[in-house]
Formats: C-alpha cells, sequence, structure tokens
C-alpha cells in the first residue's frame, strides 16, 4: 500500500462488527477498524452499520493501535478535515 499518511483516504472493505464499531480491511490486506462515534457525524444504531463485505472510503486518522490496526473514521466532518489537511506532509506508517 506504500506509505499510509495521516488524513488520507483509503476505500476499506468490512470485515466484522465488534461492540466498539466495525473492522475492516485495507487495500493492503492489514486490518483497520472505525470506532462507533467515528461512522458518522450522527450517531447510527448498530443495526445500520455498513453491511459486511461493503467497500467504504474512510480518513486514516492516525497510527496503528497496539494491536496492529489502522484507526479509521467515515464522518463527513473527517472527510472535511482531510481535504484541509491534504497539503500537510503526515505520515504515521
Amino acid at each position: 500500500m506504500g506509505e499510509v499518511r495521516r488524513f488520507s483516504i483509503a476505500s476499506v472493505t468490512v470485515i466484522g462488527h465488534e461492540h466498539y464499531g466495525v473492522l475492516v480491511r485495507m487495500p493492503s490486506g492489514e486490518p483497520g477498524w472505525i470506532e462507533s462515534e467515528y461512522l458518522d457525524d450522527e450517531r447510527v444504531a448498530t443495526q445500520d452499520w455498513p453491511q459486511m463485505g461493503a467497500v467504504l472510503d474512510a480518513v486514516v486518522l492516525g497510527p496503528r493501535t497496539r494491536d496492529g490496526r489502522w484507526r479509521l473514521c467515515t464522518r463527513p466532518s473527517c472527510f472535511a478535515e482531510a481535504r484541509a489537511a491534504a497539503r500537510d506532509d503526515n505520515p504515521v506508517g
């Protein structure tokens, strides 16, 4: 996948649901997750979370978690922040 940068946008695939959010796979095959609070700017009920196999555009929020997952966001406000930060050089890999 190359160097992943903070606020870059990746197309991710939903591979699971946990009580805290949605598990996804990055294009490189690496694991990622979207905390339930970062699915949308409004609260999303668990039954309305993206289905398994869905492909989503997501913003990279920051470095991997301790277990190696990328932290991601699908909120519209995150995309606005990503566009504003596009000129910054923010590698997080």
